[in-house]
């Protein structure tokens, strides 16, 4: 090995024998910027910048099966590189990430009993199984067999306040009632009388509630927005996808005919109500197919020219759920052309590299809640800016990013039944309103089942620590169900963040503060 020192070697050793046993992709990922070349270490979560050369040779254990004879001098080309890396490692505790034999958290495996009597967050109340809408990405569509169709069944009023009733006698001081469908709205009475009745019983106990509701805003009236404009402690979050070609594309009645003129009212009437209030409102749009930047362009100018929108309004922009409107079909449409390319990591994502392009031109982060060019940014940018790091190792492992059942989320159908969480689809339930929550429920199929089904892979995945993925489209009715294709996805879109935020501390460091006070949820 020429002149190498005994502690390189050693560590030249150390790794070899992670690319030969077939450990080292899980060690890490390497990625880039216009600018310059990272690996991210999976073990300590540290972030190391490295010289194009030191890339190459990095690149070579990443990419190889084994140090044959070929490999080892072709490294040893570049001796010098490869010294400094191999004392690096040595040093900063690099590829020294332990496989993990389960996952765990606190609260889901030694404090789950506690947890689930006193900590409960967020009631969740489907109000109804009917909307007026037929939206066709909704994933309650006939033809999105994952989760549940629209239906003619109503929560009644004792399911509902009964609800309210065990969720407040379990939740923390601070805790948060949403009101969902189907179109919440069609409810409205019921929606007005759990409000008042949470804020009874909540001054009762002492706790602060919360409240929040997503409409598409057809149903929206005067006396509507009045009442949610005057609710200090209510949020909003609007459904409008952008332009009216754009909007009636996708968002449509059952009889075929779009919905915009209705909505687009219902958001005047609902604006004109909270800037009286002096509220917020969210709006959230949906980017369908046919996918390209100009069609991005059109939604971003429609907004940008909507004077009338409460200050600071926010908009989010996403793309349809997994499985609607075929969104992978349409974008393996694009493959071919280069405009849509994202040269960080070789896939095709016009939302992402549209994104990305206008982020140069930003010239402020903070500001301009509305900015769609900033959707989601906070979040997208704290994942890493927030992840976990340590000098050394840590051995534990968490259980991605699932919140605990019932806890973060407590979701009650319209007959009183609890599931986790709104969004999971067909899956085991964890109670219902008469029994209360199922603790051998919950700690069978959410955590030990959850555990077992998921370390084989990932335990063998680099992106163990920074993985956003939940519960939410990995269960049926009789359990947990692998989603390889979820996962190579979240990869790929870590991949991405890291790379991203790091462009971004490269060339605007200052604006990059903001992130000190964003809260991961």
């Amino acid at each position: 090995m020429g002149t190498m020192t005994d502690i390189c070697k050693a560590e030249f050793d150390r790794i070899a024998s992670l690319v030969n046993d077939g450990e080292i992709g899980r060690m890490g990922k390497l990625f880039t910027t216009a600018l310059n070349n990272y690996f991210y270490d999976t073990g300590t979560g540290k972030i190391i910048c490295i010289d194009d050369t030191i890339y190459y040779l990095m690149s070579i254990w990443f990419s190889n099966h084994s140090f044959n004879e070929k490999v080892i001098n072709e490294m040893l080309r570049y001796a010098k590189s490869l010294d400094e890396i191999l004392k690096i490692c040595q040093s900063e505790n690099l590829l020294r990430a332990e496989k993990p034999k389960t996952l765990h958290t606190y609260k889901h495996c030694d404090e789950l009993d506690e947890t689930l009597q006193t900590e409960l967050e967020q009631l969740i109340l489907e109000l109804t199984g009917c909307c007026n809408l037929r939206c066709k990405y909704c994933i309650y569509n006939e033809e999105y067999d994952v989760h549940r169709d629209f239906n003619g069944e109503n929560m009644t009023e004792e399911i509902a306040l009964r609800s309210v009733d065990y969720f407040l006698d379990h939740a923390r001081k601070d805790a948060a009632v949403t009101f969902y469908g189907g179109e919440p709205l069609l409810r409205f009475a019921l929606l007005k009388r759990v409000i008042e009745y949470s804020k009874e019983r909540g001054k009762e106990l002492g706790k602060n509630i919360t409240f929040s509701l997503t409409t598409n805003m057809t149903l929206v009236t005067e006396e509507i927005a009045e009442y949610l404009g005057s609710i200090p402690e209510l949020h909003l979050l609007c459904s409008m996808d952008g332009p009216q070609t754009v909007h009636n594309s996708c968002r449509v009645y059952k009889n075929g005919n779009g919905s915009f003129d209705d909505a687009f009212r219902g958001l005047k009437l609902l604006s004109t109500a909270f800037k009286k209030y002096g509220k917020k409102l969210r709006i959230n749009a949906v980017f369908t197919p046919e996918y390209s930047f100009e069609k991005l362009d059109s939604i971003e100018g429609f907004f940008n020219d909507l004077s009338f929108l409460p200050p600071e309004t926010s908009i989010d922009i996403t793309y349809p759920s997994e499985g609607s409107l075929n969104s992978d079909l349409e974008l393996r449409k694009l493959e071919n052309n280069p405009k849509y390319l994202d040269c960080d990591t070789g896939d095709i994502n016009p939302l992402w590299k549209w994104k990305k392009l206008k982020l140069r031109e930003e010239t402020d982060l903070e500001t301009n809640e509305a900015s769609l060019v900033k959707s989601g940014l906070d979040q997208t940018l704290s994942l890493i800016d927030q992840r976990f790091v340590a000098q050394k190792p840590n051995k534990v492992y968490p259980l991605n990013a699932c919140c605990v059942p019932g806890e973060r989320r407590l979701y009650v159908d319209t007959q009183g039944v609890f599931y986790p969480c709104e969004r999971i689809g067909s899956c085991p339930p964890i109670g219902n309103i008469d029994t209360g929550l199922n603790l051998n429920s919950i700690k069978k199929y959410y955590v030990d089942e959850f555990i077992e089904k998921s370390i084989p892979k990932c335990s063998s995945c680099w992106a163990i620590r920074l993985c956003t993925l939940c519960y939410a489209n990995r269960y049926t009715a009789e359990g947990f169900k692998p989603n390889e294709k979820a996962c190579c996805g979240t990869r790929l879109m870590i991949q991405k963040k890291l790379s991203l935020y790091h462009e971004l501390l490269e060339t605007r460091q200052k604006d990059m503060e903001f992130l000190k006070d964003v809260e991961i949820v």
